[in-house]
């Protein structure tokens, strides 16, 4: 596919037009002029906007962040190659739904390219993710800095019953629940926030987070190893 020009009624874009040459085009302007607004243009010309997507506290809504500063009706246009066609795609807003109309025509003759008009109607549906930028992004916390950190004790027994438990509950607690026959194969202190690798006598290797397990008590058994839906085992656990 080559791009030949664009025309948007999209944020701050009013009737304006880019065109493109052959080969590569770089694109060097000040801050604010469109840059952005073009690509996400771009993005939602050929996919669509996710009419659905509400704004939040910390960031707009598509159909809102790009609706025209003008007040008119979000729209564009672009002139392309397609599988060695010159066509033209266009999008309007229909029904209040921004670029929810499209159409695919061929340039010269303006007879409709059905295989993407049909395919528009057979899958077009509201995009379900969005270009997030940058300078949009004001915090971010990783996965594992979600979960509380605090002390625990892990325990593991020789037929592979794995639980972890609070310096609280051990406090409280007795002596350690086992199975007939079984019994502890080792212990350590460490916190919720650790990861869990455990090796196998198959030359497997598993890893988890002990946040990803309820905190346990000394009177159960704790997780089977070998049916745990966080961690598969096929074979005894070795230490």
């Amino acid at each position: 596919m080559k791009i030949y020009k664009m025309t948007a009624t999209f944020g701050k874009l009013e009737h304006a037009e880019l065109t493109l040459q052959p080969g590569l085009n770089i694109l060097t302007a000040p801050n604010e002029w469109g840059k952005s607004t073009w690509c996400a243009f771009l993005v939602a010309m050929l996919y669509g906007l996710d009419t659905r997507a509400k704004t939040t506290k910390t960031a707009l809504a598509d159909k809102e962040r790009y609706a025209p500063w003008s007040g008119n009706p979000m729209a564009g246009r672009i002139d392309l190659n397609w599988n060695g066609r010159d066509i033209t795609i266009e999008r309007s807003t229909k029904r209040r739904v921004p670029l929810g109309e499209f159409r695919a025509y061929e340039t010269a003759s303006g007879l409709p390219v059905e295989e993407l008009n049909a395919a528009a109607k057979k899958y077009g549906e509201p995009r379900r993710t969005s270009i997030v930028y940058p300078h949009e992004i004001t915090s971010y916390t990783p996965e594992e800095e979600q979960k509380e950190e605090y002390p625990v004790t892990v325990f593991l027994s020789r037929e592979g019953y794995f639980k972890k438990i609070t310096p609280q509950s051990l406090r409280a607690s007795g002596e350690q629940k086992f199975k007939e026959g079984d019994g502890l194969a080792f212990a350590w202190e460490t916190t919720n926030r650790a990861e869990l690798l455990v090796f196998t006598d198959q030359f497997q290797c598993y890893k988890a987070r002990l946040s990803d397990f309820d905190d346990g008590k000394a009177s159960q058994l704790g997780d089977y190893s070998a049916r745990s839906g966080r961690i598969s085992f096929r074979s005894p656990t070795i230490p």
